[in-house]
């Protein structure tokens, strides 16, 4: 698990939250959009055999399928000394599996079919991932292969003979990716460790820009709240109306409501003797209140709207 004081929610423990508090919480406060984080604790490790499925977004629905295939090619080595003394080779093979419509930041690489395969990068922190970047939304991505000699050089151990892919040895790189949603294509990054004694894929974490078609970059996270105090003002609701009352607040502030896909649906300066906010339109449900002052200070208040 990767160590840092951003607030985390851990990956499919995300279901134990409400969807309110798993899109306010990662609101981001840069004019790019809101990054949406998940930090897998503790780290996902796929071996030889073993998959993991991520849902960037939580929506139920699989983004991404990571997974390591592995297949025997029969008598593909032989010894240099003894033609006639034959081993089996063993082909591990690490892959990306996107849902319809995803996909990788890439590099292609033609077969001698004349077909084309694609190999994800492994980028490093603060690469842009966006429509500019190679995506390919092939039905599988590798991430690289080991090609072993199996039982040598005694019985039930494998000699690595040979590694290709950006991917092998590479330690926290980022995996650029691209998954429809709600709105358009959103983009984000899964942050990976590949180990190449035990060929294993770590997984760590991964977040996503939650404005459609808006770059996000490699490693990038949700910046720190600066929190008021939880007595600085009284915020409730009542069928459609948000009150704001009782604010202890000094310094001009500003207002957002946002509903539980993280779309804002108010936007205004705080009256500082109180106020009312009506969501005629709004869907009932629960929607967050989220009070920035001008030095970045943050309030903030889940409250259910009836309409």
């Amino acid at each position: 698990m990767k160590n840092s004081s951003t607030p985390r929610i851990a990956g499919k423990k995300l279901a134990a939250y409400s969807s309110l508090a798993g899109s306010f919480l990662l609101l981001h406060s840069a004019a790019q959009g809101q990054i949406n984080y998940t930090d897998l604790d503790p780290d996902e490790s796929v071996f030889p055999l073993g998959a993991f499925d991520v849902d960037m977004d939580d929506n139920g629905d699989v983004d991404f399928t990571f997974s390591v295939t592995t297949f025997t090619l029969p008598d593909f080595f032989y010894t240099v000394t003894n033609h006639s003394v034959y081993f089996d080779g063993l082909f591990n093979v690490m892959k990306i599996y996107p849902a319809a419509g995803n996909g990788a930041v890439a590099y292609p690489l033609s077969t001698s079919s004349g077909g084309t395969l694609a190999y994800a990068e492994a980028l490093n922190a603060g690469s842009e991932i966006d429509g500019g970047a190679a995506i390919y939304t092939n039905s599988n991505i590798y991430m690289g292969a080991f090609l072993s000699v199996a039982n040598y050089p005694v019985p039930g151990s494998n000699y690595q003979f040979y590694s290709f892919g950006a991917w092998p040895g590479k330690t926290e790189k980022f995996v650029g990716v691209k998954f429809a949603g709600d709105g358009g294509d959103y983009y984000g990054w899964v942050r990976c460790t590949v180990n190449n004694a035990d060929i294993e894929v770590v997984l760590i974490d991964y977040a996503y820009n939650g404005t459609p078609d808006a770059m996000i970059e490699a490693g990038e996270e949700p910046s720190a709240i600066n929190s008021l105090n939880p007595d600085a003002m009284n915020v409730y609701s009542n069928g459609n109306i948000i009150y704001i009352n009782d604010i202890q607040i000094q310094s001009a502030a500003t207002v957002q409501v946002y509903d539980v896909q993280g779309k804002q649906v108010f936007n205004g300066n705080l009256n500082m003797n109180g106020m009312q906010i009506a969501l005629d339109n709004a869907s009932t449900g629960v929607y967050t209140v989220r009070v920035a002052t001008a030095d970045d200070a943050h309030y903030v208040k889940q409250v259910f709207v009836k309409n």
